[in-house]
């Protein structure tokens, strides 16, 4: 079975910010949310809880901050879909691990709502299996993206394009670009950039 890390980075052409992430946008401006389908009671998928996820030293784990964020992205009009995730019947365990997932599709997700204890669920339609091979990334759409949101960090983007530099990826936080061997991370807040070697 394909690891997790790798159906991202290979198949849905994004690397997950952090081997443990819940889910990451991916390069044509979708949302992909780990669902577990332990979680998932009359079609709703949980997705969130407004209380925030700890780490063992008492950290708010940084996933439960990147996935709020994607639900930001959600409501602000971002398409979502769902990674189906199982723990394999291990529900009564401490910590729920990822025992197998659905390689072959996604699943759409939408209506995105919060009961009274502050819990998030989106609507699953698990009848509707989207069937994937591989997502290819738009840089048209991408660079339209930067230029709605990020009108600082569009410059620098624009003016790397313009020198031969080729957009090959994009997050939340970061447009990557390409060029003879070597990568270039352009912070979308600020505009600033870092270049390594591919």
């Amino acid at each position: 079975m394909t690891g997790i890390n790798e159906f991202y980075r290979n198949t849905l052409n994004q690397k997950l910010k952090n081997p443990m992430s819940w889910g990451a946008v991916l390069p044509n401006n979708i949302v992909a949310l780990n669902v577990w389908l332990e979680e998932i009671v009359n079609g709703k998928a949980y997705v969130h809880s407004d209380k925030p996820s700890l780490t063992i030293a008492g950290h708010v784990n940084p996933n439960w901050i990147e996935r709020k964020k994607h639900l930001d992205l959600i409501k602000s009009g971002v398409p979502a879909v769902g990674v189906l995730i199982t723990n394999g019947n291990k529900s009564n365990d401490d910590k729920w691990r990822i025992h197998g997932f659905d390689e072959s599709s996604i699943f759409k997700l939408n209506q995105l709502e919060c009961n009274n204890n502050g819990e998030w669920v989106m609507r699953i339609d698990l009848t509707n299996p989207i069937k994937i091979k591989k997502v290819q990334f738009d840089g048209k759409a991408a660079i339209s993206t930067i230029a709605k949101r990020h009108t600082i960090a569009i410059e620098t983007v624009q003016k790397a394009i313009g020198i031969g530099w080729k957009l090959i990826g994009m997050t939340e936080d970061v447009a990557t670009l390409t060029y003879y061997g070597k990568l270039m991370s352009v912070d979308l807040g600020d505009g600033s950039y870092t270049t390594r070697k591919g």
